[in-house]
This record gives structure tokens, C-alpha cells and sequence, in this order.
């Protein structure tokens, strides 16, 4: 039964416990850079491509998988791509060549990313099973609230991977060599299949669920039209009435309009071999390909752009971008189950801000993560562990305002909840102004944990907003398109990062960067008081 959690616990940590694969794994690769470099003796930009590919792949990943959980459900996704995972990580220590790695790493990316969509999936259907089940019993029932106890866990785990992935990987690396860091996910994946096998339930998906409890969802449909039948005579008093063949005598006709239906509630569509079938054949038919490749187009070639800003600006990619994305939107309106819910977007005005505030938030936050340590170790002259010390806070005091901010959800509700988050970001930001060349570093570690400070908040309350404001058919859709929201802005941010210190790497080149975090960060304040989130009272 859901407790504080608004989900059961078991669910939520054998969630917590897939989504933290893809930060970690983002991050840990870092450190295994240098070796790789020298075992396949590539140069430095090639080798960068163990980033890039997971980047891209993940952020085109995510919407895909997270689609896919609408179609054919949270539990099956989850188990696929920790076992897509898992195998993959055990064969990458065994790959000829350094594009083998690359490419294992693309299938890591896409693997790791379904974890998220299908936990709010998943955590989803059980927080709004129990009101149902409540009601069933003959009790009050709970009111359907987000489960900001389990979003809190989710997000818990998704920072600290990403916080502790850079450390991780150098104890591995230091210890087991570059193999290491793809092999520590082997016994993670198999410990999740473990855990998913035995606590996740097996729920229908949102399409299933839409047949099942929409109109007519109520009376029996048959499978072919039931022929017209003559009703018989009554019997005159005193006649015997006549026998009626039964469904189990050889010829009888069955009448389908008497057969027992089973309660929509429960349908088993994923529980029997037959119900996968008919699954497969429902997504082949209704999945949208033309939608996913152009998709793919316009964002590969939108995040290539941003990736090249910072070294060689490839400026043709320019022109694809606005092409790709017009086939784009002329295909996703008219089809009739979009890969990408154009229309969808256009008049869900809450949904759509929620995914602007998730790339404006990540663009503000990386280039803090990013672009701190730059300055320090070239301007300043601070040492690479020294500045992995002073940076550290930025990422560890989200996660320690974390059950504050769930706290806040509760009681305040989401807006309530980014509208602080955006408030001290915009005066952390401005703090940016104080740093010079002689700011001692006891001044930079205290700016360090107050940044820190909004990312419990605001993340928090984006994915409590993401899911209010997303429909539950969508809700897999919705968690991908968050989450490679994340990763453009990451990439924004390294291009914002790119253009300013390429021409200036200084304190003034710092100041600069801080004003355009501290003018979104206002924005991102504006549009939590404008659209925001539910308010509780």
C-alpha cells in the first residue's frame, strides 16, 4: 500500500535505482577519457565522442523509449532497457575498436533512458490506484495528489549519481582500469531486473486502459456482428420448455451477447503472451515513423550545431534545423497519433512551460557546473581536486534541500515551491557579480552551496508540475521530452560557455556569463508566477 511515499516503497526504489544508471553514466565517463585515449590511441576530439554520442543518443532516446512506454507499458520498458544495459555493458570491455565503444555507448544511452519515462509510468498508476482502491473497500478515499515523496526519491538518486559519478569513476578507474566503468553496471542491472521481476506491477498500457474505460468500455463489443436470432414461443401451460443447447454440446452456436466479460479494471494486456501480441500489433500500426525520423533530424542537427559553437561552428547545420523542423510540424499535425504531440503542446500552455523552464533551469545550472571550474583552474590557478571540492556543493545541496522541497509540494503545492527555487536562484546568480581575482575560496565554496541551494526546488517542482500537467496517456511521452529538455540545455550551456570564455577566459568573461544565467534565471521566476504549477489551499 502507498505510504509517505504516495507509492509503495518497493515500487519507488526499484525505480530510484534504474533512473540513477543514465545520470552516472553521463558523468563517470569523464574520468576514463585519458585512458581510453591511450588503450585505442585516438586524439582528444575524437575521443570526446564517448560524450557527444551519449548526449545525442540520449536526448533522441529519451522521447522515443518514453513513447514507447505509452504504447506497450512501464513494467516491459523498464525490464528492456536494464537488460539492454546490462549486456551491454558487459561485452563493451571486448570491443575491437574505439567506434565499437562509441557505438556501445549509443546503445547505453538509449538503454538507460527508459527508466525514467516508465518510473512515472509506473508510480503513476499505483498513486492513483489507491484512491480507486480505497473506494473499493468502502473507505474514504485519499485525494489524487502528485506522490511527492516519490518524485523526491527519483530525483534523490538522479542527482547524487550525477554528483558521485566523477568520483566513482576514478576509483574504478584508478583501480580496475577504463573497463571498469561499463562493467560497475552489470550487477546494478541485474539487481534491477531482480527487483522489477518481483515488485512491479503489471499494468496495462495508457492505450489499453483508454479502450477499457472509455465510452462503451462498459458494455460487450463482439468481435463479429451476432446474427439475429428468433425468440421462441413461450410454452402453453403444462408444456415442458424446450432444452437449449449448451456452448459444450458439438455444433452448438455460442451466443457472444451472454458470455461473461471481464471487468475492465481487469484486463490482463500485459500479463499473457497473447496480450504482448496484440500489444506489438497495436504499436506497429500506430507508431509513427516518418514523425520519429524527422524528429531525429532536427535535433541531432540542432545539438551538433550547439556542440560545434564552441570549436568550429558548423553554420550549415543552420539550414537543416528550421527545414527538418517544418516537415516536422506539418507531419506531427496532421497524423492522427503523433510521435510528437504537436497540437498536444500547443494547448497544454502548462506543459509546454514546464519543458521551457526544464531547459532554461539546465542551462542556468551547467553553466555554473561547467563554467566554475574553468574559471577556477585558469584564472585563479586552483588545482583540479580543489576545484572538484569547491564545485562539489553546487550538486550535493540539491540534493539535501530535496526533502524540503518535497515538504513545500505538499503543503504549497508546485508553483509555491518553484517560485522559491527561482527567487534565491536569481539572487545566487547576481552573487556571480562579487567574484574577482582575489575573492578568497572560503567566499567561492559559500557561493557554491547557496547555487546549490534552488536545484532541490526546482527540480522537484518541475517534475511535480510535469506531472500535473501531463496526460496520462502521454505520461511516458511527456517524461522523455523532460528529460532530453536536460540535455539540451546542458548543451546550450556548453555553447553559452564556448562563445564567451573562447574570447575571454577571465573574471570579466565569468561576470558575463553570470548575467545571462541571472537574466534566465528571471525569467524562469516569471514564468513560475505566471503559469506555474497547482497550489495547494
Amino acid at each position: 500500500m502507498p505510504g509517505r511515499l504516495g507509492a509503495p516503497t518497493s515500487l519507488v526504489v526499484t525505480v530510484a535505482l534504474g533512473t540513477l544508471l543514465n545520470p552516472l553514466n553521463s558523468s563517470m565517463i569523464a574520468i576514463a577519457l585519458v585512458p581510453v585515449q591511450r588503450e585505442f590511441e585516438v586524439g582528444v576530439a575524437t575521443v570526446s565522442w564517448l560524450v557527444s554520442a551519449f548526449y545525442l543518443s540520449a536526448a533522441v532516446g529519451q522521447p522515443l523509449v518514453g513513447r514507447l512506454v505509452d504504447l506497450l507499458g512501464g513494467r516491459r520498458l523498464f525490464i528492456a532497457g536494464l537488460v539492454t544495459a546490462g549486456t551491454v555493458s558487459l561485452l563493451a570491455p571486448l570491443v575491437p575498436g574505439f567506434w565499437w565503444l562509441v557505438g556501445m555507448r549509443v546503445l547505453l544511452a538509449i538503454g538507460t533512458s527508459a527508466a525514467f519515462p516508465a518510473a512515472l509510468v509506473l508510480i503513476r498508476a499505483a498513486a492513483e490506484d489507491a484512491p480507486t482502491a480505497a473506494s473499493r473497500a468502502g473507505t474514504r478515499p485519499a485525494l489524487s495528489r502528485p506522490p511527492a515523496g516519490s518524485l523526491a526519491v527519483l530525483n534523490v538518486a538522479a542527482a547524487t549519481s550525477a554528483a558521485c559519478g566523477p568520483v566513482l569513476g576514478g576509483f574504478l578507474v584508478a583501480f580496475a582500469g577504463w573497463e571498469a566503468v561499463f562493467l560497475v553496471n552489470v550487477p546494478v542491472t541485474a539487481l534491477g531486473v531482480i527487483l522489477a521481476l518481483r515488485f512491479l506491477p503489471r499494468v496495462r498500457s495508457a492505450h489499453a486502459s483508454q479502450r477499457a474505460t472509455g465510452p462503451g468500455a462498459d458494455r460487450p463489443v463482439p468481435d463479429r456482428p451476432v446474427p439475429d436470432r428468433p425468440v421462441p414461443d413461450r410454452p402453453a401451460p403444462g408444456e415442458p420448455a424446450p432444452t437449449r443447447a449448451t456452448a459444450d454440446e458439438p455444433g452448438a452456436a455460442r451466443d457472444d451477447s451472454r458470455a461473461p466479460r471481464t471487468p475492465p479494471d481487469e484486463t490482463p494486456d500485459e500479463t499473457a503472451p497473447a496480450g504482448f501480441r496484440v500489444a506489438a500489433a497495436r504499436f506497429l500500426r500506430s507508431f509513427d515513423l516518418a514523425g520519429l525520423v524527422l524528429f531525429t533530424v532536427t535535433l541531432t542537427a540542432l545539438l551538433s550545431f550547439l556542440l560545434s559553437l564552441g570549436t568550429r561552428p558548423q553554420w550549415w547545420l543552420l539550414g537543416v534545423v528550421p527545414l527538418a523542423g517544418v516537415l516536422l510540424h506539418r507531419r506531427e499535425r496532421a497524423t492522427e497519433a503523433p510521435f510528437l504531440d504537436i497540437r498536444g503542446l500547443i494547448a497544454n500552455r502548462r506543459l509546454s512551460a514546464v519543458l521551457g523552464q526544464q531547459v532554461g533551469l539546465n542551462v542556468v545550472f551547467y553553466s555554473v557546473f561547467f563554467g566554475m571550474p574553468l574559471w577556477l583552474q585558469s584564472v585563479r590557478g586552483v588545482s583540479a581536486d580543489a576545484t572538484g571540492l569547491l564545485v562539489l556543493p553546487i550538486a550535493l545541496m540539491g540534493v539535501l534541500t530535496t526533502p524540503l522541497a518535497a515538504r513545500t509540494v505538499r503543503l504549497q503545492g508546485s508553483r509555491a515551491t518553484l517560485v522559491i527555487g527561482s527567487a534565491i536562484l536569481v539572487a545566487a546568480t547576481l552573487l556571480v557579480q562579487l567574484l574577482d581575482d582575489v575573492t578568497p575560496l572560503a567566499v567561492v565554496a559559500g557561493l557554491a552551496l547557496l547555487l546549490g541551494v534552488p536545484n532541490g526546488f526546482n527540480n522537484l517542482g518541475l517534475q511535480t508540475a510535469l506531472y500535473e500537467a501531463s496526460p496520462p496517456e502521454r505520461m511516458g511521452s511527456s517524461g522523455g521530452l523532460f528529460q532530453t529538455c536536460r540535455y539540451l540545455g546542458a548543451m546550450m550551456s556548453t555553447s553559452v560557455l564556448g562563445v564567451v570564455f573562447e574570447q575571454n577566459l577571465s573574471t570579466q568573461g565569468l561576470h558575463q556569463v553570470g548575467w545571462i544565467i541571472t537574466g534566465l534565471a528571471a525569467a524562469l521566476l516569471g514564468l513560475a508566477i505566471v503559469v506555474g504549477g497547482r497550489q495547494r489551499g
